[in-house]
């Protein structure tokens, strides 16, 4: 995308099998994004994007082999997958994290000197997986289409104003121009038109959501980190910290922007207004609200090709483009493809792409599986972790291999201790990792307890062996949480949504330095009580009735008794929780068979000839 022309053709998913005949079609959907590659990997990169059916057309003389038909279907549909969890901005910079003869440079960085990018939060989404979690009459079914018809609505115009899909944060996204030319002017038409189309949008449940935008311009960072197994991508730069500046300055309908961005637009003719607002986060910074004066040209092509797009039929394209793209599909021949691809580098390929994606998505794209099938609420423990950097001009010299080293270590902890690294974000706050426990193909009897062990593992070795931090805050959450694949079907990726998503991320920033946890955490954990202190009750944003909030270390027993009035109130807290004999509600039926079997078994054998049925009860859940 960096200076580069692309072409983006969406068609449906659906594959039309044809066996025994000639011919075949193919309809499926396709995310084209291909720039002027080096000499290491201009044809080497590009055939292998081909093989994997990322960015070539299919060649529709097919053999009448069935067999042949039934491989080159499954590496379609997995291809097509793959690259569906991959922004344009890891598939771009693929010649640059492997060499020719097949080493993985990983860590890496690509630098981009003019980026645009767009901080898209959706408010209401807590409330509306409440919702349905609480109302037994609406399924995970409903709940899964309600969020994909929503964020199919975001993404798509994102893509069509050339925009890159970067990362789905929980309930935001972060998306991204690298377009010099015109990036601010495509980003802020995008805003405008989300924020006119989508940003009062009313569930079938009442649930209204809301858009809150903001838009940042100047140089990042793109950092390539990971291990041989998994792999991640993190944007980090000025541009970054301005974005989430911004984003924290707005309100549900809000547009701001940068004075950057507003340098590049405030020429342009567009149907909206620019307002200076006042910076409370740093009154250096000047941010300029966006109020749109009247409805977006409905004629605009844009919005043309919008109203015709349906999520079984698309067709996104750019006409200026089309001739770069008939050209490189004309080099793309199967001869050239193995004459320069071995089957050993092609694994390597093969390999890189997919240690881009979580474990659980994978399995299921390799099997061929519906990723339906992975949206689900669930009932998992949440970690956040937030680290302060204290020399940044230090680290900023060193990033790429600081946040590699940070990187692996608390994947390697979390990994151990059964849980997944599902996210990195750095942002003005310091650097931020989301860990979550209980995930399909992960879950285990003790992961409340696990993640309260791992995080004291991390909070202690983040101190310990990375002198660049100055604090290391965690907060840990367990509750029922929305997991699954949200997005559209050219973009999409497995993130978590849910209260105690957010809760978990509250605490992590009002509780500074330390390990916290709330309540549900620290009941279902059911580790030693010398583990835990309460903490003083504090404001979380967008929290109501959060409950006792509790720090977890190592026994607190060598810890000075300052307020015996506080201790005394935790400890008959502690007991209240512990010690209370709660009733068993709403099971008279197996109450009753319970008490019925202990009987048979207290009854005495009278005669030799007769046999105990019954040795032992077992009690599940």
């Amino acid at each position: 995308m960096d200076n580069s022309k692309q072409y983006l053709s969406y068609q449906s998913n659906e594959i039309l099998h044809t066996k025994r005949k000639k011919t075949r079609r193919k309809q499926t959907l396709r995310r084209f994004g291909t720039r002027c590659l080096p000499s290491l990997a201009t044809n080497t990169v590009k055939m292998v994007v081909a093989t994997l059916q990322i960015g070539s057309t299919m060649n529709e003389n097919i053999s009448e082999d069935e067999e042949q038909d039934d491989d080159d279907d499954e590496i379609y549909y997995i291809g097509q997958q793959v690259q569906a969890h991959i922004p344009d901005i890891v598939l771009n910079n693929l010649n640059d994290l492997i060499d020719q003869k097949g080493n993985i440079l990983i860590p890496n960085e690509h630098m981009y000197n003019k980026t645009t990018l767009l901080f898209l939060d959706v408010s209401g989404f807590t409330s509306l997986t409440e919702q349905y979690s609480n109302d037994a009459h609406l399924g995970i079914d409903q709940l899964t289409h309600t969020l994909n018809l929503y964020f199919d609505k975001l993404v798509s115009q994102i893509l069509i104003f050339n925009g890159d899909i970067y990362k789905f944060a929980g309930d935001a996204i972060l998306a991204l121009w690298t377009n010099e030319l015109n990036g601010p002017e495509q980003a802020l038409k995008c805003a405008l038109y989300l924020q006119e189309k989508c940003g009062s949008y009313e569930t079938d449940v009442g649930v209204v959501l809301h858009l809150k935008i903001a838009l940042a311009y100047g140089p990042v960072h793109a950092l390539f980190v990971g291990t041989d197994e998994f792999k991640h991508y993190i944007l980090a730069g000025d541009c970054v910290k301005d974005v989430n500046i911004c984003e924290q300055l707005c309100e549900p309908g809000d547009i701001i922007i940068t004075k950057a961005v507003y340098e590049q637009v405030q020429s342009l003719k567009l149907n909206c207004q620019f307002i200076l607002i006042k910076d409370d986060i740093n009154e250096k910074d000047q941010h300029i609200a966006v109020k749109y004066s009247e409805s977006i040209d409905n004629n605009h092509d844009l919005t043309k090709i919008n109203d015709k797009m349906n999520t079984s039929n698309q067709e996104i394209s750019n006409d200026n483009h089309l001739s770069d793209h008939d050209n490189i599909s004309n080099n793309l021949s199967s001869s050239l493809i193995t004459d320069l691809i071995d089957g050993e580098f092609y694994n390597k390929i093969n390999s890189l792409m997919t240690s881009f994606l979580l474990h659980c998505v994978y399995q299921r794209i390799e099997r061929q599986q519906s990723l339906d099938y992975l949206s689900e609420l669930r009932r998992v423990t949440i970690t956040f972790i937030n680290l302060d950097i204290s020399n940044e001009q230090y680290t900023n010299n060193n990033l790429c291999q600081n946040v590699q080293k940070v990187f692996i270590q608390i994947y390697e902890l979390t990994k151990m201790m059964g849980g997944v690294l599902t996210k990195a974000l750095l942002f003005d706050k310091g650097w931020s990792f989301l860990c979550v426990f209980g995930l399909p193909g992960y879950k285990q009897g003790d992961d409340t307890a696990n993640a309260l062990k791992c995080a004291y593992m991390i909070h202690s070795t983040m101190h310990k062996q990375c002198q660049f931090i100055d604090k290391c805050s965690i907060g840990v959450t367990t509750g029922l949480t929305y997991c699954g694949v949200v997005g559209h079907i050219a973009r999409c990726e497995y993130t978590v949504i849910g209260r105690k998503v957010n809760m978990a991320a509250r605490l992590m920033c009002n509780y500074l330095n330390i390990i916290s946890c709330d309540q549900e955490t620290y009941y279902n954990s059911h580790l030693n009580n010398r583990c835990f202190q309460i903490l003083p009750d504090k404001i979380l944003k967008g929290m109501h009735n959060v409950g006792i909030i509790w720090q977890y270390s190592d026994y607190f027993d060598n810890i000075p008794i300052q307020n015996n009035q506080i201790i005394e109130q935790d400890n008959n807290i502690i007991n209240d929780i512990r010690h209370e004999n709660y009733p068993l509600l709403g099971r008279k039926i197996e109450l009753m068979i319970v008490v019925t079997q202990i009987m048979l078994l207290d009854e005495p054998l009278n005669s030799s000839n007769r046999r105990r049925d019954l040795a032992a009860i077992i009690f599940e859940g």
